[in-house]
């Protein structure tokens, strides 16, 4: 039967209701998951989510604060990141360990996630590998480790031990194996200078990073 054919007064309502329940049927099921999901994304406004006040968009904090304390790398340039860090854990950790796969699928807490380790890894390794191990920890406090250690178990918790030896693996991309060279206020070296990867082993870069804190003295 051809569509024009179809009355309007039936044709009209049948698509409405067939729209509605193709929606329906394609949606993700509300779960207990989701609304753990949102509660954390409420008490989470203004710190890792960006808040609303009248017509003015105010950035969330996340996002100033990981700058500063990546760029000034001291106590005191990290102290407002590691406070943002703590209460995004603190609130993480009311999230049922069931819902960890909707949980890191979440934009903003995987990449929380996975910045707070690379940007503390950093912090802590420097501009080049640690001359020892008892040195990696550069100017963090037992309070940092123990932050490192917090990011860490809600990793493991919410993605899986597997998934944080295969970040663990490729975070060594990221720390650097010698220091920059500048001339004239440029680097001279930042886009070849070799990583910890190419120049150390595995072993070697776990002993001398934030890998290897033993996270059972600061639980």
């Amino acid at each position: 039967m051809n569509l024009d054919q179809i009355p309007k007064i039936i044709l009209v309502p049948s698509v409405l209701v067939l729209g509605i329940a193709l929606i329906f049927f394609l949606s993700e099921p509300h779960t207990i998951c989701h609304t753990q999901l949102e509660a954390f994304k409420e008490a989470q406004v203004g710190n890792l989510y960006p808040k609303k006040s009248g017509k003015i968009t105010i950035p969330a904090l996340i996002g100033r604060t990981q700058e500063a304390c990546q760029f000034g790398n001291s106590a005191g340039a990290c102290f407002e990141y590691f406070s943002v860090l703590k209460r995004f854990v603190k609130d993480l950790r009311n999230i049922p360990d069931n819902c960890g796969v909707l949980t890191f699928k979440e934009a903003e807490v995987s990449k929380a996630l996975t910045q707070g380790v690379q940007i503390m890894l950093r912090v802590a390794w420097g501009d080049q590998p640690p001359a020892d191990f008892q040195s990696k920890n550069n100017w963090l406090e037992s309070a940092d480790l123990a932050l490192f250690c917090s990011l860490r178990d809600q990793w493991v918790r919410l993605k899986g031990k597997e998934s944080w030896d295969e970040f663990r693996v490729q975070a060594a991309q990221i720390l650097p194996a010698e220091p920059a060279k500048f001339e004239d206020g440029k680097c001279t070296n930042c886009e070849s200078r070799a990583t910890a990867a190419q120049k150390l082993s595995s072993d070697e870069i776990w002993k001398l990073s934030l890998f290897s804190t033993r996270c059972d003295l600061y639980r």
